[in-house]
Protein backbone atom coordinates (compact mmCIF):
# COMPACT_ATOMS: atom_id res chain seq x y z
CA UNK A 1 0.00 0.00 0.00
CA UNK A 2 2.54 2.68 0.71
CA UNK A 3 4.28 1.67 -2.75
CA UNK A 4 0.85 2.29 -4.28
CA UNK A 5 0.67 6.07 -2.54
CA UNK A 6 4.30 6.81 -3.46
CA UNK A 7 3.68 6.06 -7.13
CA UNK A 8 2.28 9.17 -7.78
CA UNK A 9 4.81 10.95 -6.54
CA UNK A 10 7.94 9.00 -8.18
CA UNK A 11 5.96 9.46 -11.63
CA UNK A 12 5.27 13.33 -11.10
CA UNK A 13 9.17 13.91 -9.52
CA UNK A 14 10.42 11.91 -12.58
CA UNK A 15 8.97 13.71 -15.10
CA UNK A 16 10.34 16.67 -13.03
CA UNK A 17 13.99 15.84 -13.60
CA UNK A 18 13.66 13.76 -17.24
CA UNK A 19 12.04 17.45 -18.57
CA UNK A 20 15.42 19.06 -16.95
CA UNK A 21 17.40 16.22 -18.54
CA UNK A 22 15.55 16.47 -21.74
CA UNK A 23 16.04 20.39 -21.92
CA UNK A 24 19.74 20.56 -21.08
CA UNK A 25 20.47 17.32 -23.30
CA UNK A 26 19.11 19.25 -26.29
CA UNK A 27 20.79 22.57 -25.28
CA UNK A 28 23.97 20.43 -26.27
CA UNK A 29 23.17 18.59 -29.12
CA UNK A 30 22.32 21.81 -30.78
CA UNK A 31 25.66 23.30 -29.92
CA UNK A 32 27.09 20.22 -32.21
CA UNK A 33 24.12 20.07 -34.48
CA UNK A 34 26.47 21.13 -36.87
CA UNK A 35 28.93 18.23 -36.93
CA UNK A 36 26.41 15.78 -36.29
CA UNK A 37 25.02 16.76 -39.25
CA UNK A 38 27.76 16.02 -41.28
CA UNK A 39 28.51 12.59 -39.62
CA UNK A 40 25.00 11.49 -40.53
CA UNK A 41 26.02 12.86 -44.22
CA UNK A 42 29.04 10.91 -44.15
CA UNK A 43 27.92 8.07 -42.70
CA UNK A 44 24.08 7.27 -42.61
CA UNK A 45 23.37 5.72 -45.84
CA UNK A 46 25.90 3.01 -44.42
CA UNK A 47 24.58 2.67 -41.30
CA UNK A 48 21.20 2.40 -43.19
CA UNK A 49 22.69 -0.33 -45.58
CA UNK A 50 24.27 -2.82 -42.80
CA UNK A 51 22.78 -1.20 -39.84
CA UNK A 52 24.38 -4.32 -37.71
CA UNK A 53 27.34 -1.92 -37.79
CA UNK A 54 26.07 -0.10 -34.70
CA UNK A 55 26.09 -3.67 -32.59
CA UNK A 56 29.62 -4.58 -33.96
CA UNK A 57 30.98 -4.54 -30.61
CA UNK A 58 28.22 -6.80 -29.11
CA UNK A 59 28.23 -9.13 -31.68
CA UNK A 60 31.45 -9.65 -31.33
CA UNK A 61 30.80 -11.30 -28.47
CA UNK A 62 27.30 -13.02 -29.26
CA UNK A 63 29.91 -14.70 -32.59
CA UNK A 64 32.52 -17.42 -32.81
CA UNK A 65 35.08 -17.36 -29.51
CA UNK A 66 37.94 -15.14 -29.84
CA UNK A 67 41.23 -14.50 -28.76
CA UNK A 68 41.34 -12.48 -25.37
CA UNK A 69 43.44 -9.44 -26.97
CA UNK A 70 40.54 -8.88 -29.74
CA UNK A 71 37.92 -9.20 -26.48
CA UNK A 72 40.44 -7.11 -24.41
CA UNK A 73 40.41 -4.11 -27.13
CA UNK A 74 36.66 -4.55 -28.00
CA UNK A 75 35.46 -4.72 -24.48
CA UNK A 76 37.52 -1.45 -23.89
CA UNK A 77 36.78 0.66 -26.45
CA UNK A 78 33.23 0.11 -25.86
CA UNK A 79 33.27 1.08 -22.23
CA UNK A 80 35.07 3.79 -23.09
CA UNK A 81 32.25 5.12 -25.20
CA UNK A 82 29.82 4.20 -22.44
CA UNK A 83 32.16 5.95 -19.80
CA UNK A 84 31.96 9.10 -21.95
CA UNK A 85 28.50 9.06 -22.72
CA UNK A 86 27.69 9.11 -18.93
CA UNK A 87 30.28 11.61 -18.25
CA UNK A 88 28.84 14.09 -21.06
CA UNK A 89 25.14 13.19 -19.17
CA UNK A 90 26.48 13.41 -15.58
CA UNK A 91 25.35 16.69 -14.66
CA UNK A 92 21.86 16.44 -16.33
CA UNK A 93 21.65 12.82 -14.33
CA UNK A 94 22.11 13.81 -11.75
CA UNK A 95 19.42 16.94 -12.12
CA UNK A 96 18.91 20.70 -10.08
CA UNK A 97 19.18 22.29 -7.55
CA UNK A 98 15.71 20.28 -6.60
CA UNK A 99 16.60 17.23 -5.83
CA UNK A 100 18.47 17.88 -2.98
CA UNK A 101 15.59 18.77 -1.82
CA UNK A 102 14.26 15.36 -2.48
CA UNK A 103 16.78 13.73 -0.72
CA UNK A 104 15.43 15.59 2.96
CA UNK A 105 12.39 15.31 2.26
CA UNK A 106 9.50 12.76 4.20
CA UNK A 107 10.53 9.73 1.53
CA UNK A 108 13.42 10.94 -0.05
CA UNK A 109 15.56 7.97 1.49
CA UNK A 110 13.52 5.90 -0.71
CA UNK A 111 12.55 7.59 -3.79
CA UNK A 112 15.90 9.16 -4.17
CA UNK A 113 17.68 6.16 -5.31
CA UNK A 114 14.63 4.94 -7.85
CA UNK A 115 14.78 8.49 -9.57
CA UNK A 116 18.35 8.20 -9.82
CA UNK A 117 18.63 4.71 -11.50
CA UNK A 118 15.05 6.04 -13.43
CA UNK A 119 17.23 8.58 -14.77
CA UNK A 120 19.92 6.86 -15.87
CA UNK A 121 18.23 4.41 -17.62
CA UNK A 122 16.73 7.13 -19.48
CA UNK A 123 20.40 8.61 -20.53
CA UNK A 124 20.91 5.39 -21.67
CA UNK A 125 18.07 4.77 -24.13
CA UNK A 126 20.49 5.77 -27.69
CA UNK A 127 22.21 2.13 -26.51
CA UNK A 128 18.78 0.18 -26.78
CA UNK A 129 19.11 0.65 -30.46
CA UNK A 130 22.20 -1.35 -30.90
CA UNK A 131 21.52 -4.18 -28.00
CA UNK A 132 17.91 -4.30 -30.11
CA UNK A 133 19.71 -4.91 -33.39
CA UNK A 134 22.09 -7.67 -31.78
CA UNK A 135 19.48 -9.54 -29.90
CA UNK A 136 17.40 -9.37 -33.44
CA UNK A 137 20.66 -11.54 -34.61
CA UNK A 138 21.02 -14.17 -31.40
CA UNK A 139 20.41 -17.34 -31.81
CA UNK A 140 22.00 -19.48 -28.81
CA UNK A 141 22.47 -19.17 -25.16
CA UNK A 142 25.83 -18.03 -24.89
CA UNK A 143 24.73 -15.51 -27.56
CA UNK A 144 22.06 -14.07 -25.05
CA UNK A 145 23.97 -14.28 -21.70
CA UNK A 146 26.63 -12.48 -23.23
CA UNK A 147 24.34 -9.93 -24.09
CA UNK A 148 22.95 -9.45 -21.04
CA UNK A 149 26.13 -9.29 -19.02
CA UNK A 150 27.23 -6.36 -21.56
CA UNK A 151 23.47 -5.19 -20.81
CA UNK A 152 24.34 -4.82 -17.13
CA UNK A 153 28.41 -3.68 -17.45
CA UNK A 154 26.64 -0.75 -19.22
CA UNK A 155 24.24 0.42 -16.73
CA UNK A 156 27.10 -0.28 -13.88
CA UNK A 157 29.65 1.62 -15.65
CA UNK A 158 27.55 4.54 -16.43
CA UNK A 159 26.48 4.57 -12.59
CA UNK A 160 29.64 4.44 -11.47
CA UNK A 161 30.74 7.29 -13.51
CA UNK A 162 27.33 9.85 -12.56
CA UNK A 163 27.14 8.89 -8.91
CA UNK A 164 30.55 7.25 -7.88
CA UNK A 165 31.66 3.67 -7.16
CA UNK A 166 32.81 2.07 -4.37
CA UNK A 167 35.89 -0.29 -4.08
CA UNK A 168 33.38 -3.71 -4.15
CA UNK A 169 31.49 -2.52 -6.81
CA UNK A 170 34.62 -1.49 -8.94
CA UNK A 171 35.81 -4.95 -7.87
CA UNK A 172 32.93 -6.32 -9.70
CA UNK A 173 32.97 -4.32 -12.61
CA UNK A 174 36.57 -5.76 -13.19
CA UNK A 175 35.65 -9.35 -12.53
CA UNK A 176 32.71 -8.88 -14.85
CA UNK A 177 35.08 -7.17 -17.61
CA UNK A 178 37.93 -10.58 -16.77
CA UNK A 179 35.12 -12.82 -17.11
CA UNK A 180 33.59 -10.61 -20.66
CA UNK A 181 36.98 -11.25 -21.83
CA UNK A 182 38.06 -14.59 -21.34
CA UNK A 183 34.66 -16.58 -21.39
CA UNK A 184 35.61 -17.67 -24.70
CA UNK A 185 38.64 -19.71 -24.08
CA UNK A 186 36.33 -21.59 -21.57
CA UNK A 187 34.13 -22.92 -24.74
CA UNK A 188 30.30 -22.17 -24.56
CA UNK A 189 28.89 -23.40 -21.82
CA UNK A 190 31.01 -22.72 -19.32
CA UNK A 191 31.52 -19.59 -21.04
CA UNK A 192 27.97 -18.87 -20.60
CA UNK A 193 27.38 -19.78 -17.17
CA UNK A 194 30.54 -17.22 -16.12
CA UNK A 195 29.02 -14.72 -18.09
CA UNK A 196 25.86 -15.24 -16.23
CA UNK A 197 27.56 -15.36 -12.79
CA UNK A 198 28.87 -12.70 -13.59
CA UNK A 199 25.69 -11.17 -14.84
CA UNK A 200 23.84 -11.98 -11.49
CA UNK A 201 26.55 -10.06 -9.29
CA UNK A 202 26.33 -6.89 -11.42
CA UNK A 203 22.83 -7.64 -10.84
CA UNK A 204 23.16 -7.29 -7.14
CA UNK A 205 25.85 -4.74 -7.09
CA UNK A 206 22.92 -2.28 -8.86
CA UNK A 207 19.84 -3.40 -6.12
CA UNK A 208 22.41 -1.65 -3.36
CA UNK A 209 22.51 2.05 -3.17
CA UNK A 210 25.25 4.06 -4.34
CA UNK A 211 28.20 3.83 -2.52
CA UNK A 212 30.03 7.59 -1.66
CA UNK A 213 33.71 7.15 -2.94
CA UNK A 214 36.79 7.05 -0.94
CA UNK A 215 37.75 10.23 0.26
CA UNK A 216 41.10 9.84 0.96
CA UNK A 217 43.21 11.40 -1.29
CA UNK A 218 40.26 13.78 -2.23
CA UNK A 219 39.76 14.99 1.54
CA UNK A 220 43.37 15.45 1.60
CA UNK A 221 43.37 18.31 -1.20
CA UNK A 222 39.65 19.16 0.08
CA UNK A 223 41.41 23.24 0.66
CA UNK A 224 41.77 23.18 -3.60
CA UNK A 225 45.14 25.53 -2.31
CA UNK A 226 47.19 25.77 -5.83
CA UNK A 227 51.26 26.91 -4.99
CA UNK A 228 53.04 28.86 -7.68
CA UNK A 229 53.85 32.16 -8.78
CA UNK A 230 52.08 33.74 -11.40
CA UNK A 231 51.44 31.86 -14.98
CA UNK A 232 52.32 28.51 -13.29
CA UNK A 233 49.77 28.96 -11.15
CA UNK A 234 47.45 29.97 -14.01
CA UNK A 235 48.30 27.14 -15.52
CA UNK A 236 48.08 24.81 -13.12
CA UNK A 237 44.36 25.87 -12.03
CA UNK A 238 43.51 25.04 -15.69
CA UNK A 239 44.86 21.95 -16.00
CA UNK A 240 43.09 20.91 -12.50
CA UNK A 241 39.58 22.29 -14.15
CA UNK A 242 40.33 20.32 -17.42
CA UNK A 243 40.96 17.19 -15.56
CA UNK A 244 38.21 17.34 -12.44
CA UNK A 245 35.27 18.79 -14.61
CA UNK A 246 35.92 18.85 -18.41
CA UNK A 247 37.87 15.55 -19.00
CA UNK A 248 35.23 14.23 -21.23
CA UNK A 249 35.75 17.03 -23.63
CA UNK A 250 39.23 16.97 -23.38
CA UNK A 251 39.75 13.06 -24.28
CA UNK A 252 37.62 13.03 -27.23
CA UNK A 253 38.88 15.67 -29.24
CA UNK A 254 42.93 14.29 -28.76
CA UNK A 255 41.66 11.18 -29.56
CA UNK A 256 40.09 12.87 -32.77
CA UNK A 257 43.54 14.32 -33.39
CA UNK A 258 45.43 10.67 -33.07
CA UNK A 259 43.09 9.45 -35.58
CA UNK A 260 43.40 11.76 -38.23
CA UNK A 261 47.28 11.86 -38.09
CA UNK A 262 46.67 7.99 -37.80
CA UNK A 263 44.79 7.52 -40.99
CA UNK A 264 46.83 9.93 -42.89
CA UNK A 265 50.61 7.97 -41.72
CA UNK A 266 48.44 4.86 -42.77
CA UNK A 267 47.33 6.20 -46.11
CA UNK A 268 50.99 7.58 -46.89
CA UNK A 269 53.12 4.25 -45.36
CA UNK A 270 50.47 1.63 -45.90
CA UNK A 271 48.57 2.26 -48.90
CA UNK A 272 51.90 4.09 -50.90
CA UNK A 273 49.75 7.59 -51.27
CA UNK A 274 53.32 9.21 -50.79
CA UNK A 275 52.83 11.73 -53.78
CA UNK A 276 49.66 13.02 -52.17
CA UNK A 277 51.31 12.86 -48.45
CA UNK A 278 51.61 17.13 -48.17
CA UNK A 279 47.63 16.78 -48.73
CA UNK A 280 46.91 13.71 -46.66
CA UNK A 281 49.55 15.65 -43.54
CA UNK A 282 47.76 19.00 -44.06
CA UNK A 283 44.21 17.70 -43.87
CA UNK A 284 45.16 15.73 -40.95
CA UNK A 285 46.91 18.61 -38.98
CA UNK A 286 44.11 21.22 -39.73
CA UNK A 287 41.35 18.87 -38.89
CA UNK A 288 43.31 18.10 -35.74
CA UNK A 289 43.83 21.52 -34.89
CA UNK A 290 39.48 22.22 -35.47
CA UNK A 291 38.92 19.41 -32.84
CA UNK A 292 41.25 20.36 -30.28
CA UNK A 293 40.05 23.87 -30.77
CA UNK A 294 37.04 22.85 -28.48
CA UNK A 295 39.35 22.72 -25.43
CA UNK A 296 38.68 26.70 -25.80
CA UNK A 297 35.02 26.44 -24.77
CA UNK A 298 35.94 24.12 -21.30
CA UNK A 299 37.87 26.68 -20.44
CA UNK A 300 35.34 29.17 -20.91
CA UNK A 301 32.69 27.06 -19.21
CA UNK A 302 35.35 26.58 -16.13
CA UNK A 303 35.73 29.94 -15.51
CA UNK A 304 32.46 31.52 -15.84
CA UNK A 305 31.78 30.95 -11.74
CA UNK A 306 35.41 33.36 -11.66
CA UNK A 307 33.71 36.04 -14.01
CA UNK A 308 33.11 38.58 -11.43
CA UNK A 309 36.32 38.42 -9.92
CA UNK A 310 38.01 38.54 -13.05
CA UNK A 311 36.64 41.84 -13.64
CA UNK A 312 37.98 42.91 -10.37
CA UNK A 313 41.22 42.20 -10.98
CA UNK A 314 43.99 44.36 -13.32
CA UNK A 315 44.04 42.81 -16.85
CA UNK A 316 42.60 39.64 -14.84
CA UNK A 317 40.51 38.20 -17.34
CA UNK A 318 43.31 38.96 -20.14
CA UNK A 319 46.05 36.92 -18.00
CA UNK A 320 43.42 34.21 -17.88
CA UNK A 321 42.77 34.24 -21.37
CA UNK A 322 46.46 33.91 -22.44
CA UNK A 323 47.09 30.92 -20.02
CA UNK A 324 44.02 29.41 -21.69
CA UNK A 325 46.21 29.74 -24.95
CA UNK A 326 49.74 28.26 -23.44
CA UNK A 327 47.73 25.28 -22.27
CA UNK A 328 46.02 24.27 -25.35
CA UNK A 329 49.79 25.64 -27.23
CA UNK A 330 50.93 22.79 -24.74
CA UNK A 331 48.39 20.20 -25.17
CA UNK A 332 49.07 20.38 -28.94
CA UNK A 333 52.43 20.34 -28.83
CA UNK A 334 52.31 17.10 -26.59
CA UNK A 335 49.74 15.35 -29.04
CA UNK A 336 51.52 16.50 -32.88
CA UNK A 337 55.15 15.34 -31.00
CA UNK A 338 53.61 12.23 -30.35
CA UNK A 339 52.71 12.34 -34.41
CA UNK A 340 56.06 13.33 -34.97
CA UNK A 341 57.74 10.57 -33.21
CA UNK A 342 55.53 8.30 -34.58
CA UNK A 343 56.33 9.08 -37.92
CA UNK A 344 59.93 8.37 -37.69
CA UNK A 345 59.57 4.31 -37.74
CA UNK A 346 56.76 4.29 -40.40
CA UNK A 347 58.92 6.78 -42.98
CA UNK A 348 62.26 5.86 -42.03
CA UNK A 349 63.38 5.51 -45.67
CA UNK A 350 61.90 8.67 -46.57
CA UNK A 351 63.69 11.69 -44.05
CA UNK A 352 61.96 14.18 -46.26
CA UNK A 353 58.86 13.00 -45.76
CA UNK A 354 59.66 13.11 -42.14
CA UNK A 355 60.96 16.69 -41.98
CA UNK A 356 57.38 17.38 -44.18
CA UNK A 357 55.35 15.71 -41.53
CA UNK A 358 57.11 17.89 -38.81
CA UNK A 359 57.04 21.30 -40.71
CA UNK A 360 53.20 20.77 -41.61
CA UNK A 361 52.45 19.53 -37.83
CA UNK A 362 54.10 22.95 -36.76
CA UNK A 363 52.38 24.83 -39.63
CA UNK A 364 49.15 23.56 -38.37
CA UNK A 365 49.83 24.25 -34.75
CA UNK A 366 49.66 27.78 -35.49
CA UNK A 367 45.92 27.84 -36.42
CA UNK A 368 44.81 26.38 -33.07
CA UNK A 369 45.22 29.75 -30.84
CA UNK A 370 43.71 31.71 -34.09
CA UNK A 371 40.08 28.85 -33.99
CA UNK A 372 40.23 29.77 -29.81
CA UNK A 373 39.80 33.69 -30.26
CA UNK A 374 36.54 34.30 -27.59
CA UNK A 375 35.01 35.99 -30.92
CA UNK A 376 35.07 32.73 -32.64
CA UNK A 377 34.17 31.14 -29.42
CA UNK A 378 30.68 32.76 -28.23
CA UNK A 379 29.78 34.30 -31.71
CA UNK A 380 26.31 33.18 -32.83
CA UNK A 381 28.17 32.02 -36.55
CA UNK A 382 31.65 31.19 -34.87
CA UNK A 383 31.19 27.73 -36.07
CA UNK A 384 30.87 28.41 -40.05
CA UNK A 385 33.78 30.99 -39.25
CA UNK A 386 36.03 28.24 -37.98
CA UNK A 387 34.88 25.39 -40.88
CA UNK A 388 36.45 28.42 -43.40
CA UNK A 389 39.54 29.36 -41.63
CA UNK A 390 40.07 25.68 -41.09
CA UNK A 391 39.74 24.97 -45.03
CA UNK A 392 41.73 28.25 -45.96
CA UNK A 393 44.70 26.97 -44.17
CA UNK A 394 44.31 23.45 -45.80
CA UNK A 395 44.70 25.03 -48.83
CA UNK A 396 47.13 27.22 -47.77
CA UNK A 397 49.81 24.79 -46.01
CA UNK A 398 49.04 22.44 -48.83
CA UNK A 399 50.42 24.90 -51.62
Amino acid sequence: MASARLLPLFLQLFRLRHRYFSTRSRALYERYAQALGVVLALFGLVLVERPTLLAAPLLHFAGPASGWQSNAVVACAYLLVVALWARVHRDFVRGAAHTGFVRISLHGRRLAPMLDMALLLASLAPFAIPFGIAAWQLGELADWAALILLALMTVALARGVCFGIGRASLLRQAMALIVLVFAGAAGPRAGAVAQLGAAALLMLDLMLPVAAPAAGRHAANASGVLRGPGWLFLLTLQWQALLRRHLHVVLPRIGVALALHAAALYMISVLGKRDEAAGFLAVAGCLSAYAMSGLYYAFWSARQPLQSYLLSLPRGETKVLVAEHLLALGIGVIVFGAVALGARPLLADAPALVALATRIAAQSLLLLPLLGLPILQRHRHGTPCKVALTVAAILLIHE
